[in-house]
């Protein structure tokens, strides 16, 4: 399915929208009859669960409870569940030196049966000057995942990055917030997010179990 190019910016909007203003609640993306409410949720993450298990040197909390990566690193796998039923996710936070950070996700209709992870690649990053550019503000690509209610997670953190305010944005395009077969049967989700994450990959993370 090709990627459509009004809805992959509607997406992004969202994504700069709740990261600049936090916001939680409905997100109607399109007022068509043809295409069913957007429903967003932003779900703020705990730094310091983000601290690797086996503790060491490369990542540690900031005065600020921030996470500083001292090398490069990959931060501990957290599980959330959403409040909602979501069929697509992003991730936002802010960044303030290092390169560009890099999300592996999995997610499954519970905590325990999820998909097989992919790597999802940060977004392009805000334009000098803007407000986004100057707070630090940064965001993944938007990623489809099929109906899900949770997600696991860890961030591959460059060298010298310091990241915090990460929160997880759960987006169901369908109309199917409240559960699966909830939404209208003639229309189905918002076409975004399905080029492949990796060769040989589908952007779709739910479906199979993997290790807990």
């Amino acid at each position: 399915m090709a990627e459509s190019n009004p809805a992959r910016r509607a997406v992004r909007a969202l994504v700069v929208v709740v990261t600049a203003s936090a916001a939680l609640g409905l997100v109607p993306l399109a007022a068509s009859r043809a295409a069913p409410e957007t429903v967003l949720r932003s779900v703020p993450v705990e730094i310091r669960a983000l601290l690797p298990r086996t503790g060491g040197a490369a990542g540690a909390l900031t005065p600020n409870g921030e996470l500083r990566a001292a090398t490069a690193m990959r931060t501990a796998r957290i599980r959330e569940c959403a409040p909602i039923w979501f069929d697509g996710l992003a991730f936002t936070w802010e960044q303030s030196g290092g390169r560009a950070v890099t999300t592996v996700a999995a997610a499954g209709p519970d905590g325990s049966s999820l998909g097989r992870p992919i790597r999802i690649d940060e977004e392009g990053s805000p334009d000098p000057g803007t407000a986004e550019y100057r707070s630090g503000l940064r965001g993944s690509s938007y990623t489809w995942t099929g109906e899900a209610r949770c997600v696991r997670f860890s961030m591959d953190l460059p060298k010298a990055a310091v990241v915090g305010n990460v929160r997880v944005l759960f987006i169901n395009s369908s109309g199917t917030a409240e559960g699966p077969g909830t939404g209208p049967a003639d229309a189905g989700p918002v076409a975004v997010g399905d080029r492949p994450a990796v060769p040989g990959s589908s952007r779709a993370i739910s479906g199979a179990r993997i290790p807990s």
